[in-house]
């Protein structure tokens, strides 16, 4: 992935590229069953083929995360680059209900240096 490149992961990729107009969604990733992430805690790893982990993210539900991504319809953004994942701080809500996969979220500069 080069800078300005995005990675949509989704339940249904077919159909995340029917309604936003995208190409390359990948998945569906393992125990999806809906478009929730478990509540309480987990883990989201993004692999490569391989198998190696790319991406590794704890979560743990409460206050601490954004709350419109939980249930009103925003996704999670990553806006602190590149250590910061698992820090609740390090993400807010996309500008958009719906979300917007493959293109940048303007609910605030990615800030740098991470937490």
């Amino acid at each position: 992935m080069g800078a300005g490149q995005f990675v949509v992961v989704a339940r249904d990729p077919g159909y995340v590229e029917s309604y936003y107009g995208i190409t390359g969604v990948l998945g569906p990733w393992n125990g999806a069953a809906t478009n929730n992430l478990p509540g309480g805690s987990g883990l989201i790893r993004l692999r490569n083929p391989a198998g190696a982990v790319l991406v590794e993210v704890p979560y743990r539900g409460g206050n601490l995360w954004p709350i419109a991504a939980d249930g009103a319809g925003h996704s999670l953004v990553l806006n602190r680059l590149p250590t910061a994942n698992g820090d609740p701080k390090a993400w807010s809500q996309s500008a958009t209900i719906g979300g917007s996969p493959a293109a940048m979220n303007l609910t605030g500069s990615i800030r740098w240096p991470p937490l």
